[in-house]
C-alpha cells in the first residue's frame, strides 16, 4: 500500500482527488513510497489527516432534487482535527474566522 492509498484509507470521508493531491504537495509527503507503520507518526502524515478532514468540514451542503446532504457535528469533527494539529506542533484552525481589533494611535 502506498502512503497515498493509507491516506484515503485512513480519513473517514471521500474527498476528490484533486484536493487529496494538493494536501499532499502542501504537506511534501512523498505519495508513492510505501506505507508502514513509522508513516502513520509522522508529523507530515498527520497533519494530512487534519487538513482533509478541515477540508471536508469546509466543503458546501448540498441539496437536489429534494435530497440534502450536509455536515453534522461540524465542531466535534473540528475538535479531532484540532487536536491532530495541537499534537504535532501546528496552530488550530476554526470555521468561522475570528474578528480581530486594531488599535491605531494617533
Amino acid at each position: 500500500m502506498t502512503v497515498r492509498e493509507a491516506l484515503i484509507s485512513k480519513c473517514p470521508i471521500q474527498l476528490g482527488s484533486d484536493l487529496i493531491e494538493t494536501i499532499i504537495i502542501d504537506r511534501e509527503i512523498n505519495a508513492d513510497d510505501i506505507y508502514t507503520s513509522e508513516t502513520s507518526k509522522t508529523n507530515a502524515f498527520k497533519g494530512a489527516i487534519a487538513d482533509m478532514v478541515i477540508a471536508y468540514l469546509l466543503a458546501p451542503n448540498v441539496s437536489e432534487g429534494g435530497v440534502s446532504i450536509s455536515v453534522t457535528k461540524k465542531e466535534e469533527i473540528l475538535n479531532y482535527a484540532n487536536s491532530i494539529y495541537t499534537e504535532i506542533g501546528e496552530n488550530t484552525k476554526a470555521l468561522k474566522p475570528q474578528p480581530t481589533a486594531q488599535f491605531i494611535q494617533r
